[in-house]
């Protein structure tokens, strides 16, 4: 293919205004473990899709990929790099779709019809389909049978057999599913809430299963700015508490924009530690360091003609907050192992709960960095400023809830009032992890009851308490959300003391000795520091980074403790 067209086409992709109702064949799939990570070096398994795109008699026009996280991202860009260049299809869509769990029947029904419905209206896709089943979970594949079964799909059901089990030769066939022989009646919940690709929207649609939920006038007005900026190929700084939902938004910057056909990539660079993060974010080839086994294209590349989301940005080494600069100035990145810069074309995106100018002030932030990266400025808001948005979420939570469990749990007016009355220092995480305790302890069926949110919520304070002790949240004789204090008078996280200056009052004091039994002095210093990584994960909602912060560690310091000595810790 000739290299200006190839790169005409692949720009006209990424643009709301295409019409490809030329394209005439066009497969679905989604990207999975057993596709390549890397270039194949031979032809003896190169992964079920560009198994299937090497073989189909039939070139595809177009190939829509769906993608599940960072991992298939890239292998989902190999994939393009080798079908591109092997003249295998013309021009490639990715979905990304963010699942709390990839072997849920009704989520995987619900998020991959919606992502069928709004990808085929988006691209005015018609012509021939088809679906590989292969790649992704048993759920995934039972899922794209039942969606063309339905009829939301209409297309021919593909299955390959690797050429290990088909005698060193690579084959497919077509799965016919005869309608008569599906012993159950397709239809969805509501009759009258038959989705069709008119009734969903493709810019309504963000790939995500978490939508952004709220109609106070904070929330209007973060949306207005996500909406100006979006057009715009400019970085994006977004800000805001721990548990604000600062993906979210990324991922809505990223479906308004003009790579939305791209893919989006999500990396949290505070999990990124010693030379292996270079390698996350820029790549690297086989044999660059001890480990490095094959060739990695790294958060960037494979970001191509997407978004590359970068979360808790300030926790950036200074090497890479260089390398970080560097990338969104020049659009240029050097892989581990290699000399000569690679051009990239990716939007980045960046997050932070930090005090991005303070750091600054103090050195542990480049000046330069944070200059390029403020430019176009987004705040989350707490929760605690939109109390109204409560409601709404509560909702939100409680049919999701109901639905994925089959459940029918309800919530009395004067329970929802009690938490929208609590400050919510860990937001929408914190509220959606307490919400889901509290529809268990209720069970099959029943209603949340005030008493039953005071009691939960009195839990929660105390699990606080260690941390924000000179707020005094509630007493241990307190009856509930009453008692607490005004949300205004809450300190903001960065405004806690230094953890250091936690160690004087926690310090416990020697007994004598002098006729006592000897003291398991492990024992004890082991129980202290479980009860401050414990206070420090409820106070952070289970964000390991902001736990680390509030203790004063680095997060891999943190991570290895866990991982060594609390274990059992991991999962709060």
């Amino acid at each position: 293919m000739n290299s200006n067209v190839e790169n005409t086409v692949l720009v006209l992709v990424c643009k709301d205004v295409l019409q490809l109702a030329m394209r005439s064949n066009v497969l679905f799939s989604f990207v999975g473990n057993r596709d390549p990570l890397e270039i194949p070096r031979n032809d003896d398994d190169p992964g079920p899709v560009l198994s299937l795109l090497r073989a189909h008699t039939e070139r595809f026009d177009h190939v829509v990929l769906f993608l599940t996280g960072g991992e298939y991202v890239e292998r989902a860009q190999v994939i393009k790099d080798v079908a591109i260049r092997e003249e295998l299809t013309r021009t490639f869509s990715f979905v990304d779709i963010h699942l709390d769990s990839v072997v849920d029947y009704e989520e995987l029904y619900e998020a991959m019809s919606a992502a069928v419905l709004a990808t085929r209206k988006n691209l005015d896709l018609q012509g021939t389909f088809s679906v590989l089943l292969d790649p992704g979970t048993p759920q995934m594949q039972t899922i794209w049978i039942l969606l063309v079964q339905a009829g939301l799909l209409p297309a021919r059901l593909l299955q390959g057999t690797p050429a290990r089990f088909g005698n060193g030769t690579y084959r497919y066939r077509e799965v016919r599913v005869r309608p008569d022989r599906i012993p159950i009646e397709m239809r969805l919940r509501r009759a009258d809430a038959t989705p069709t690709a008119d009734t969903v929207p493709a810019e309504e649609w963000t790939g995500y299963t978490g939508e952004i939920i709220g109609d106070s006038a904070l929330m209007h007005e973060l949306l207005a700015k996500v909406h100006q900026f979006a057009p715009y190929d400019e970085v994006v700084l977004i800000t805001g508490e721990t548990g604000t939902g600062k993906e979210l938004v990324a991922r809505r910057l990223h479906a308004c924009g003009p790579r939305r056909n791209g893919p989006f990539t999500a990396v949290n660079v505070a999990t990124l530690e010693g030379a292996t993060a270079a390698s996350a974010l820029f790549g690297h080839i086989r044999g660059a360091y001890t480990g490095a086994e094959a060739n990695r294209l790294g958060a960037f590349r494979s970001s191509e003609k997407g978004t590359l989301f970068l979360d808790e940005i300030g926790e950036l080494s200074p090497e890479l907050q260089a390398r970080i600069l560097r990338a969104v100035e020049l659009k240029e990145i050097i892989p581990l192992g290699e000399d000569l810069p690679r051009h990239v074309d990716v939007r980045v995106v960046v997050a932070t709960n930090r005090d991005l100018a303070s750091m600054m002030r103090e050195g542990t932030f480049r000046e330069d960095l944070y200059q390029r990266l403020r430019q176009f400025p987004l705040t989350v808001p707490p929760l605690r400023d939109r109390p109204e948005d409560i409601p709404l979420l509560i909702r939100h939570f409680l049919t999701r809830w109901n639905r994925r469990y089959d459940v029918e749990v309800t919530i009395t007016p004067e329970a929802i009032t009690a938490l929208q009355d609590y400050p919510w220092p860990g937001n929408v995480r914190q509220l959606e992890n307490l919400f889901k305790r509290l529809c268990v302890s209720i069970g099959r069926e029943g209603d949340i009851t005030v008493d039953a949110v005071r009691a939960i919520l009195a839990e929660e304070q105390r699990s606080y308490r260690t941390v924000w002790e000179p707020v005094g949240f509630i007493s241990e004789q307190a009856g509930g959300p009453q008692d607490l204090p005004d949300p205004q008078d809450l300190p903001d996280p960065e405004d806690l003391p230094d953890p250091e200056d936690h160690r004087g009052p926690a310090r416990l004091e020697p007994r004598d000795l002098s006729t006592a039994h000897p003291v398991d002095l492990r024992a004890i210093l082991e129980e202290t520091e479980r009860g401050w990584y414990t206070a420090a994960l409820a106070a952070a909602n289970g964000n390991h980074a902001e736990a680390a912060r509030l203790l004063g560690l680095k997060p891999p310091t943190f991570r290895k403790a866990l991982r060594d000595r609390f274990p059992d810790l991991v999962a709060q």
